[in-house]
């Protein structure tokens, strides 16, 4: 089993999607509680790339049902979050004080197996859309469970870290120059050209941004497509 990684890196670009559709979901990621739908959206497309759909179609096109399915998701994120937090606070209670290094190294391990079972819950709760299955850890476990989906997973997050990595550099790159030069106007020009400067930023970073997160859901959904289909 692979993951095309350049299959998936085209996905934002592909003639359903492209630059405006990547600008959109971008900006609407930054709006609070709208960014609900977005949140949904992402988890409607893992779900059609699991069942062999490659569209992304449109945001908007299901805007209640995806605002829906965004809420449901992050109180089921929510609680993921919950287990971790609950037992990031017991090794402090118990090592903090006493032996710092070991709650220091436990309180790691704990966030790193933590970012492997998000990944995980996000296949579970994309199948059936239910808030309990992102902490269906035994379902989450069963993605995993042999050699061949064990190393396929590994393969995964390490293409995951390598997508982050590839948009990262240019988005960090851009934005730091974009604010060099914004600092530059605010003490030169009005605040309109400053405005109109803050509207092209955001025109830049906001599909590039978006982008790297359809990719990333993109190869999710490779290896769930290919995972699942050896349960059957």
């Amino acid at each position: 089993m692979s993951i095309d990684i350049a299959k998936a890196f085209k996905a934002p670009w592909n003639r359903d999607g492209g630059f405006a559709r990547m600008f959109l979901g971008g900006l609407v990621s930054g709006i609070p509680i709208l960014n609900f739908v977005t949140f949904g959206y992402l988890m409607e497309y893992l779900n059609r790339l699991i069942n062999g759909k490659e569209e992304l179609g449109n945001i908007f096109q299901h805007g209640s049902k995806s605002f829906v399915t965004g809420f449901k998701y992050i109180v089921g994120l929510i609680l993921f979050f919950a287990f971790f937090v609950a037992g990031e606070i017991i090794v402090h209670l118990l090592f903090a004080k006493s032996v710092p290094f070991i709650s220091s190294l436990l309180i790691n391990l704990l966030s790193f197996v933590c970012s492997l079972f998000l990944i995980l819950m996000m296949i579970n709760f994309a199948k059936d859309n239910k808030i309990l299955s992102m902490i269906d850890f035994k379902q989450a476990y069963s993605l995993i469970n042999s050699k061949d989906k064990a190393i396929n997973f590994v393969i995964l997050f390490i293409m995951i870290i390598v997508v982050q990595i590839v948009y990262i550099i240019p988005i960090s790159i851009i934005a730091v120059i974009c604010a060099l030069i914004g600092a530059m106007l605010f003490k030169s020009v009005m605040f309109v050209a400053l405005l109109l400067f803050m509207i092209a930023l955001v025109i830049v970073l906001a599909p590039l941004s978006f982008a790297m997160v359809v990719t990333m859901f993109n190869m999710i959904g490779q290896f769930a497509q290919k995972t699942l289909a050896l349960q059957r």
